[in-house]
């Protein structure tokens, strides 16, 4: 059996530091996941995936009509309105990075991440039980004599 190296955190926030939230922490994942790092009991990976893929099936199905934060709303032609219609589009679409619409954006992109690396981690957990198993067996002196 072999064993994954041991994790760096620095790799990880390294690569979280680079992609910027969700798609970093989505990354991050992956990498772990591939390299051995993370590992996850099939029935708990198979409950993670199913929230992922049904908030990723509402992301799909809502995306235009959450876009439309980003268009002023005629709450009133008061000044109140008018500031509060204002604010509203500035949170929604504010920067690169901060701009509500730029994070839901980003988990859009970064739920498949996540779910591939669910279900690597989800084969890796299965192989190193199946690897376990191989290893008792192997020093089982039941097995041994039902072997000869």
């Amino acid at each position: 059996m072999t064993t994954a190296p041991p994790p760096d955190a620095g790799t990880y926030q390294k690569i979280i530091d680079e992609k910027g939230p969700f798609l970093g922490q989505a990354q991050a994942l992956v990498h772990a996941a591939t390299t051995g790092n993370l590992r996850v009991e099939p029935e708990a990976a198979e409950h993670q995936l199913a929230m992922i893929r049904e908030l990723s099936e509402y992301l799909r199905r809502n995306m235009q009509r959450i876009r439309l934060l980003s268009e002023p709303l005629p709450i009133s032609s008061t000044a109140a309105g008018k500031f509060s219609s204002d604010l509203m589009v500035q949170v929604a679409a504010k920067g690169e990075v901060q701009g509500f619409l730029e994070q839901v954006t980003r988990l859009q992109q970064a739920l498949p991440l996540v779910e591939d690396a669910l279900v690597e981690a989800r084969k890796r957990y299965q192989e190193t039980e199946e690897a376990n198993k191989d290893a008792l067996a192997a020093h089982d002196p039941e097995q041994e004599s039902h072997r000869k």
